[in-house]
């Protein structure tokens, strides 16, 4: 690889279940999740994750996972990214965290606009050049982690009908094949700070390494439940991005930074009344004090 930044192949895959308008920009691709169940009802120009090597089947399962399988396998990048329709990584500097930032808090996890417009995204940094030369500083970037009013552990086992089940899987796991990988999971686990959305950018490198370690992990998973249950795998595989991340701070050899998420409630018909949407933000910000209260009431 050139020293040149804009010589680097970039590739953000944006999962998606509907045919989308193009993305505005070359290193942006909309990529049909699931198509294997769908196949019939796409259009032929829609980049579909059932090429080649895939898991498109599994898609009930294992939500956008199946397109980041189908990139693992398929395709060559330098560096690859993954976003959802109504979710993108911020690039912008100002709100970036990594391993000597200082400040008592974290930025706000997340922002919520309508519509992921050109103009929108060249304000959050969306130049090839400059995704690619923070890359070259981090070569992992993740989103922010939020602040929640229970442990990952807690948050497992309240969302997920086998949550005690897997969490005990996924440890046998750890000790069988990966037990380098067992404090940051136990850590993780008891943390109140959560990683959403299956979303980052990464080094090819390490790309591959995340890949091998977390779909043999989610793999054993399912060969020894019981039952497996629609979102299962996509959801799990959310707390290990998690852990994965832990890891890679602990271990301390790689470069790593967080960044925002951008929700765009007009996606998709997602928020019928925007307006309400964002004034609820503005009232309970993300990642604060007070939305953590209204959780905790809400969650009764």
């Amino acid at each position: 690889m050139g020293d040149d930044s804009l010589s680097s192949k970039l590739a953000i895959y944006i999962s998606c279940s509907a045919t989308n308008d193009k993305p505005t920009f070359p290193f942006l691709y909309n990529i049909y999740a699931g198509a294997a169940l769908n196949n019939n009802t796409i259009d032929s120009d829609t980049l579909k994750d059932n090429i080649g090597d895939n898991i498109s089947e599994k898609n009930p399962y294992y939500c956008e996972l199946t397109v980041h399988y189908y990139a693992w396998k398929n395709t060559n990048a330098d560096y690859l990214g993954f976003f959802h329709s109504r979710r993108y990584i911020s690039f912008n500097r100002q709100n970036l965290v990594d391993k000597s930032y200082s400040k008592r808090k974290l930025p706000k996890p997340y922002i919520v606009k309508d519509f992921p417009t050109k103009e929108l995204l060249e304000k959050n940094g969306y130049d090839k050049e400059n995704i690619i030369s923070l890359l070259k500083i981090y070569p992992i970037i993740g989103v922010i982690p939020e602040k929640m009013p229970e442990t990952t552990y807690e948050h497992l086992i309240r969302t997920q009908k086998n949550g005690k089940t897997e969490f005990k899987l996924i440890e046998e796991k750890l000790k069988l094949n990966y037990p380098e990988f067992l404090s940051a999971f136990n850590e993780y686990m008891s943390s109140r700070y959560l990683y959403f959305c299956n979303m980052y950018v990464m080094h090819r490198d390490i790309f591959d390494k995340y890949c091998s370690w977390l779909f043999d992990i989610l793999e054993y998973v399912d060969a020894n439940m019981p039952q497996r249950i629609e979102r299962d795998d996509g959801m799990m595989a959310e707390r290990l991005f998690g852990v994965f991340m832990t890891y890679i701070k602990k271990e301390g050899s790689i470069n790593w930074a967080e960044l925002p998420r951008i929700h765009f409630a007009k996606v998709g018909g997602t928020t019928k009344n925007f307006s309400c949407n964002k004034l609820g933000n503005l009232i309970f910000p993300p990642g604060s004090f007070r939305r953590n209260i209204l959780r905790k009431i809400v969650k009764g």
